[in-house]
């Protein structure tokens, strides 16, 4: 083999070697793309899927047990949920790239939420929507499109997010009581 050929091999092994550390990252959707369809997997492992939900609006929050403004989100996207169910309102909480176990305790811990949990462990869904902070939230319309995002938590979010429902419910779904409970999240 000439030294050509070796330095031809070495760039080639090489370059498959560093390629995933160059790949370029599925760019972040904005208002007005179509939301990626796979959230993640439910308590009993089995794939969820936006489409499934094709006849809702659908809130996706990305957040963690760790983070405490997360932790702060999750009674509130609760109680969004209780309180639009009825109009065709769907909250699903992404656990990223959490530990199953964490996910599986977080969800035994909470019976009562009629939210949907799902995880993503590996965080791959994270990557498809652009997470790069958590909380990180969309709401996307029954064409599949996401109509508003927010990344953080304050207690403004509620108040930028109801009209972006009630706009894409063509509903008014009243604003979920306020409260300060974040145990029943942790």
């Amino acid at each position: 083999m000439t030294v050509a050929h070796r330095l031809l091999a070495a760039l080639v092994i090489g370059g498959s070697f560093f390629a995933p550390a160059f790949a370029k990252e599925p760019p972040t959707p904005k208002v007005g793309d179509a939301a990626p369809d796979l959230l993640g997997r439910d308590f009993e492992g089995k794939e969820v899927r936006l489409s499934a939900f094709r006849d809702n609006v659908v809130v996706v929050s990305f957040f963690a047990s760790w983070c405490e403004p997360c932790r702060e989100e999750l009674p509130i996207l609760e109680s969004l949920q209780r309180a639009g169910a009825s109009k065709g309102l769907q909250v699903i909480a992404v656990d990223s790239k959490e530990d199953p176990q964490v996910y599986r305790s977080l969800v035994k811990r909470n019976p009562a939420y009629q939210l949907r949990f799902v995880s993503d462990s590996r965080g791959g869904v994270s990557t498809a929507y652009g997470v790069k902070a958590i909380p990180h939230m969309f709401l996307i319309g029954k064409d599949g499109k996401i109509s508003f995002v927010n990344v953080g938590y304050g207690k403004s979010v509620i108040n930028k997010l109801l009209p972006e429902v009630n706009a894409v419910l063509n509903v008014n779904v009243a604003a979920p009581a306020a409260t300060t409970d974040t145990e029943s999240a942790r």
